[in-house]
């Protein structure tokens, strides 16, 4: 027995040697990723709160995430945008997230009751002013167009705006 948890050791101790050290590989993407990414592994983990994988490529995201920072594991839920603003509102004294994705009108309502910190990502600056709060508390990261598909056998007036409408 006790030959075998040696050999157990010598085989742990040679892939610890062999397994290359947890960091992203080549240059930092923006100023400051390193330290960002050596937080995180010493949290171990990132919390996102509404980013289910069938959500807006969020899957592709995650493997993306994975390959560039290992060792820190990405755990994530898929509440929806109102309930996702209730969640960070009740456990605003003792934070669960790290990120959280949601719709326009529930970035403004989170933002409104303090429950976001200020976070500009690369690029932010880029950004049309109508898409970002000045001070990063909210920033889109793609939008959702609306449109009307209308029969016009059966519509005789399309309507041309909203006013028409």
């Amino acid at each position: 027995m006790n030959r075998h948890i040696g050999l157990g050791t010598a085989l742990l101790a040679v892939s610890l040697l062999t397994t290359p050290a947890f960091a992203f590989e080549g240059p930092e993407l923006y100023e400051g990723e390193q330290a960002l990414y050596d937080a995180a592994l010493e949290e171990g983990m990132i919390v996102s709160f509404d980013t289910g994988p069938t959500w807006a490529n969020w899957a592709a995201q995650f493997k993306a995430f994975k390959a560039r920072y290992p060792g820190v594991e990405m755990v994530y839920n898929d509440l929806g945008s109102a309930a996702t603003v209730v969640a960070l509102d009740k456990s605003k004294n003792r934070p669960q997230a790290d990120t959280a994705y949601y719709f326009a009108a529930s970035a403004l309502d989170a933002a409104s009751k303090g429950l976001v910190e200020d976070f500009k990502p690369v690029n932010f600056d880029k950004l049309p002013e109508a898409f970002r709060q000045e001070n990063g508390q909210w920033f889109t990261i793609h939008t959702l167009n609306v449109s009307f598909l209308v029969n016009t056998k059966l519509v005789e007036n399309v309507p041309e705006s909203w006013a028409d409408l």
